[in-house]
C-alpha cells in the first residue's frame, strides 16, 4: 500500500543518512570538475545552436523570399527531431554508454551547423536543422548526466550553473549574430551565417572536451543482463506512441495558418491523428505498463508532479519566446538585427537570475 502524498513530501525534503554520508565523501576534485566542465560546455554549444537559428529567422526569410513560407520550420525541425530522440536517448545511453551518445551528438551538431551556414535555400537550412535537432538532444542528456556526478544536496547549485551557462549562449548568440547582420558581414543579409559557423566550432570543441574530460562510471547492472535483455526491457511501444503523436501534432501546428488553413485536410490530417496517438500513449503509460517512459514510481511524490508542471510552463514561455519573439520584433517593430537581439535580454537575464536564486531555496 502506498504512503500518503504528505509522507512522501516530508521524506523528499529530509536528508537521509545515505545523503549525509555521500556529502561527507564527496569532493570537487580535478577529475570531477573536468567532467562537469565538459558537460557544461556541451550545454553551452547546444544552447547556442538552438537559439541562434531561431533568432535569425526573419533575416533568413528575407534572404530567401521565395521560400519565406517555410521559414517557421527552421525553429520547428529541431523541436520535432528532439521530441523523437529524447524519448529514447536516455534508455539507450544507459545500455550502450553515455559518452558515445554525447560524442555522436557533437558530430551531428557540427555537421548540421555547417550545412545551415552554407545553405543556399531554406530547404537546405531545414535539413541542417534536422541534424542540429539530433545534436541538441545530447544537450538535454548532458543536463541529466551532470546530476549523476554530484550528491543530491549539490544538484540545485549545479543546475543553476548549467542554466547560467545556457543563458550565456542565449545572450551572446543573438547579439553577436545581430551585429554581423547589421554590419553586413559576408554581404547583405548574410551575417546570420556567422552564428552557424561559430556553432559548428563550439560543437567541435565540445567533442574534444567530452572525449578527453568526460569519463562516466559504468551503469549498474546487478542482474547481469545482456544487451539484448536490456533492450527488451525498453518501452518501445511507449516510445513509438510518444514520438509519432508528438511529431504529427507539431507538424500540424506548424502547417496551420501558413501555408495551409487550419481547416485544410493537410492540417487536420496531422493534428487529429497526432492527438489520437498521443491519447494512446497516455492510456498505455497509465494502464498498459508501470515501468515505461512514465514510470509510475516517479508520480508517487507530488513534488515531482509539481516540478514537471513548472518545467512545462517555464519551457513554453522560454522556448516560445526564443523562437517567436525575434520574428515578431523584426516584422512589426524593428528591422535591425542587433536591436531585435537586445529586446530578448530582459527575458534571458531574468531567467538566469531566477535560476541562481532558486538554487538556494
Amino acid at each position: 500500500m502506498s504512503k500518503p502524498a504528505s509522507e512522501h513530501s516530508e521524506f523528499a525534503h529530509s536528508p537521509t543518512q545515505d545523503d549525509l554520508e555521500e556529502d561527507e565523501e564527496f569532493t570537487f576534485s580535478l577529475f570531477v570538475m573536468g567532467n562537469i566542465f565538459a558537460l557544461c560546455f556541451l550545454v553551452l554549444a547546444g544552447a547556442w545552436s538552438s537559439t541562434v537559428p531561431s533568432s535569425a529567422i526573419p533575416f533568413i526569410a528575407q534572404r530567401f523570399p521565395n521560400e519565406a513560407g517555410q521559414a517557421a520550420w527552421i525553429a520547428a525541425a529541431p523541436s520535432v527531431m528532439g521530441a523523437i530522440l529524447q524519448a529514447i536517448i536516455g534508455d539507450l545511453s544507459d545500455i550502450f554508454g553515455r559518452r558515445a551518445f554525447l560524442q555522436a551528438g557533437c558530430v551531428v551538431g557540427t555537421v548540421g551547423m555547417i550545412i545551415g551556414g552554407r545553405a543556399t535555400s531554406i530547404k537546405m537550412l531545414i535539413g541542417g536543422q534536422v541534424l542540429n535537432g539530433l545534436g541538441n538532444a545530447s544537450m538535454f542528456l548532458a543536463s541529466a548526466l551532470a546530476q549523476e556526478i554530484v550528491p543530491k544536496r549539490q544538484r540545485p547549485l549545479l543546475l543553476a550553473a548549467i542554466t547560467t551557462v545556457t543563458s550565456v549562449s542565449y545572450i551572446c548568440g543573438p547579439i553577436l549574430e545581430g551585429v554581423c547582420i547589421k554590419q553586413k558581414v559576408g554581404g547583405i543579409l548574410e551575417g546570420w551565417r556567422i552564428g552557424f559557423y561559430i556553432g559548428a566550432a563550439l560543437w567541435a570543441i565540445t567533442l574534444a572536451f567530452i572525449t578527453t574530460l568526460y569519463h562516466p562510471m559504468p551503469r549498474p547492472n546487478p542482474e547481469g543482463l545482456s544487451i539484448m535483455q536490456l533492450l527488451r526491457k525498453v518501452d518501445w511501444l511507449g516510445i513509438a506512441f510518444c514520438s509519432t503523436g508528438v511529431t504529427l501534432f507539431l507538424v500540424g501546428l506548424n502547417y496551420g495558418g501558413n501555408p495551409y488553413s487550419w481547416d485544410s485536410a493537410v492540417v487536420l490530417g496531422t493534428l487529429i491523428p497526432g492527438l489520437v496517438v498521443s491519447l494512446c500513449f497516455v492510456l498505455w503509460e497509465w494502464k498498459g505498463t508501470k515501468t515505461g517512459l512514465m514510470h509510475h514510481d516517479l508520480f508517487v511524490d507530488r513534488n515531482y508532479v509539481l516540478t514537471v508542471y513548472v518545467r512545462v510552463v517555464g519551457g513554453i514561455a522560454l522556448l516560445g519566446g526564443q523562437a517567436y519573439l525575434p520574428q515578431v520584433a523584426a516584422s512589426v517593430f524593428e528591422t535591425d538585427g542587433l536591436t531585435t537581439a537586445v529586446w530578448q535580454l530582459p527575458m534571458t537575464v531574468s531567467s538566469m537570475i531566477g535560476s541562481v536564486i532558486a538554487a538556494f531555496f
